[in-house]
């Protein structure tokens, strides 16, 4: 019987965290589109929170799956693409929060989420691939 190491029980962990940062920050870009219509614009005060604690779930999601590509054996190529678009979707999360604090890049924050949106639809679906095979979908 082999035990685990710390860092291998640690990866196993990113197929049940990567969801919060899916469902966090896919909310947060719908309450940020949603809020510039007037009868949404209370949901304004909640996209900050939502994209600070996306963007801190996406960072812990990537080292923990940083962890388990180690441990792992998955097509090199798929883990590497998931791999940079998911450090991609951490750092433009965290940059949309940055640009909501400084207040004045509202219009930039808005053309932002959009492109976080399709960050988060491409590593969630390369994601799927490496966990389900790539045909899955077909």
């Amino acid at each position: 019987m082999l035990l685990l190491t710390i860092a291998e029980l640690i990866g196993r962990f990113h197929p049940a965290l990567v969801h919060l940062p899916i469902g966090i920050l896919l909310i947060a870009c719908i309450f940020q589109w949603l809020s510039v219509v007037e009868k949404f614009s209370v949901l304004r005060a909640a996209v900050p929170l939502l994209i600070l604690w996306g963007g801190i779930s996406a960072v812990i999601s990537c080292i923990t799956g940083y962890l388990l590509s180690r441990s792992a054996d998955y097509n090199a190529e798929l883990v590497f693409s998931h791999q940079w678009l998911g450090i991609s979707t951490a750092v433009v999360a965290l940059a949309i929060y940055y640009f909501q604090r400084k207040g004045n890049a509202a219009i930039l924050v808005k053309w932002i989420t959009v492109g976080l949106f399709v960050l988060v639809s491409l590593t969630g679906h390369l994601g799927g691939s490496l966990t389900h095979g790539e045909d899955y979908l077909t």
